[in-house]
Parts: structure tokens; C-alpha cells; sequence
């Protein structure tokens, strides 16, 4: 017989599945900025690595990515077996 928590195990479960495909989208994202800014720090001979504000862009790639790490590890404590 499936009980409440069962199915509250099994909602939670697959709230976390969206959540983990949602960081695999952003994992993509941020790895194709990573490349464009390599690129453009390439074309202009680092010179582009001189702005503050793209400096402030790579920090917060790093950031996100640091993040990310974290709420998958929060992920994998919180699945419920079926």
C-alpha cells in the first residue's frame, strides 16, 4: 500500500531530478561562457582580462559553479530510497 510519505518521498524525488537537470543546463551555460571569454581573451592578447568587469563576470562564473557543487551535495543527502 503507498502511504502519504510515499508519495511525499516520490514528489520530492523527482522535484530534485528537475532541480539536477536545471543545473546540468546551467553546467553547460556556464561552461560556454568560460569559452567565450577564453576566446575573447585570446583575440585581444588578455588585454579584455584587464576590465574590471569582466573580471567581476569570471568571479562570478566561479561563484555559480562553487554554488552549484553545493546544492548537489544538499541534493544527494536529501534523496529519499523509493
Amino acid at each position: 500500500m503507498i502511504t502519504d510519505e510515499h508519495r511525499k518521498g516520490e514528489k520530492l524525488n523527482f522535484e530534485i531530478m528537475v532541480l539536477r537537470e536545471r543545473i546540468d543546463i546551467l553546467e553547460l551555460l556556464i561552461e560556454t561562457a568560460e569559452d567565450e571569454l577564453s576566446t575573447i581573451a585570446k583575440l585581444t592578447g588578455m588585454l579584455v582580462l584587464q576590465s574590471p568587469k569582466l573580471r567581476h563576470v569570471v568571479h562570478q562564473i566561479h561563484d555559480v559553479k562553487e554554488a552549484m557543487i553545493h546544492v548537489d551535495d544538499t541534493f544527494r543527502t536529501l534523496e529519499i530510497a523509493p
